[in-house]
């Protein structure tokens, strides 16, 4: 009776265990605050007594984060490009458009751009979905030539020859001239 007693208290210390740790909800942390990953795992063992009694026991394994082992929340961005050139910041724009990385992309153009070509939403938002639907139609792009104009801290000037390869077969060759303007909170470029 004393062992069925003993494995039935442990039964209901595992079951507390798991809904604190796993069921009940935990407080949400604030959209600027860095989220540090830790990883609690709960490790269940058995001990067993005299008589071949078993003894559950509960151990919580938390693992250090590790410098650099933090999580930003989703709704902020990090611009990959900080500190680069204005030529290095054409070429990631372009590198990120390859690999489909439109919403940092569309991230590294200016307030004052999205205006001009993207703007607005009823709800006063920018229209992302046909910059998706564009880039979408672009198989590749290849960079054949990039010249800085003119460079300071806070904007910079660059002209660039690209080939658009085109889902439907087509290659059009393009020459943009782009203002680039230093956004001093995210030590980067933005594509004005």
């Amino acid at each position: 009776m004393s062992i069925l007693v003993i494995f039935l208290s442990s039964i209901c210390v595992l079951l507390v265990g798991y809904m604190y740790f796993y069921v009940l909800p935990r407080p949400k942390i604030a959209a600027p605050t860095p989220i540090i990953n830790s990883t609690k795992t709960p490790i269940i063992t058995a001990n067993y007594g005299e008589n071949g009694t078993i003894f559950p026991t509960i151990a919580l394994s938390i693992s250090s984060p590790t410098p650099g082992n933090t999580a930003v929340p989703p709704t902020t961005t990090i611009a990959p490009q900080s500190g680069l050139s204005p030529e290095e910041f054409i070429r990631s724009y372009y590198s990120l458009i390859n690999q489909r990385q439109y919403q940092t992309t569309f991230a590294m153009l200016s307030d004052s751009f999205k205006d001009r070509k993207h703007c607005c939403n009823p709800d006063g938002s920018y229209k992302f979905g046909p910059y998706e639907q564009w880039w979408d139609s672009v198989s590749e792009v290849t960079i054949i030539s990039v010249d800085t104009r003119g460079w300071d801290n806070t904007s910079a000037k660059v002209v660039v020859m690209i080939n658009y390869y085109m889902n439907d077969g087509r290659i059009v060759d393009s020459t943009h001239t782009f203002d680039l303007k230093s956004d001093p909170l995210m030590k980067s470029w933005l594509i004005e």
